[in-house]
């Protein structure tokens, strides 16, 4: 699997490619499943190893490739919302699929949280880009802190 590198300082994706071996991917999958395993343990009705939907909100890149290979690997089915989806689609899928956990990129943030009220079972977001860094790709490069 590989991630075209983003150049923080001409704010383009660059012309070569971080690769990560099948090793470090299952050694990652299992690491991020655990952690999902712990979230929906602490803030769902539902046991570890039960089937429930995670949900990710993002443009096709590696974390959204692995965050699928981590709620498989908990049982766990995929929700898929896409860039493309209109608020009330967001809305009606996270409602029809009973979703209580996401996963997204930073850019879909705010329009999570306007939402907030109309999804009443999503308890959390979990974000697959830093606040607190330099932004690592393009979507990220865009979004401040204070949104």
């Amino acid at each position: 699997m590989g991630t075209c590198a983003f150049d923080l300082v001409t704010n383009k994706l660059s012309d070569h490619y971080i690769w990560i071996s099948k090793a470090d991917a299952e050694i990652f999958v299992n690491i991020y499943g655990s952690g999902l395993d712990s979230i929906f343990e602490e803030y769902t009705d539902k046991s570890p190893g039960q089937q429930a939907p995670l949900a990710i909100y993002s443009a096709n890149r590696t974390e959204w490739h692995m965050t699928e290979f981590s709620a498989y690997r908990g049982n766990r089915y995929f929700v898929s919302l896409y860039d493309m989806l209109g608020e009330d689609s967001v809305r009606y899928v996270l409602n029809h699929a009973e979703t209580e956990i996401l996963v997204c990129s930073i850019d879909k943030v705010e329009r999570l949280l306007d939402l907030k009220e109309h999804v009443p079972m999503l308890k959390v977001i979990i974000l697959i880009d830093s606040l607190n860094k330099q932004a690592k790709n393009v979507v990220a490069s865009e979004v401040s802190q204070d949104m």
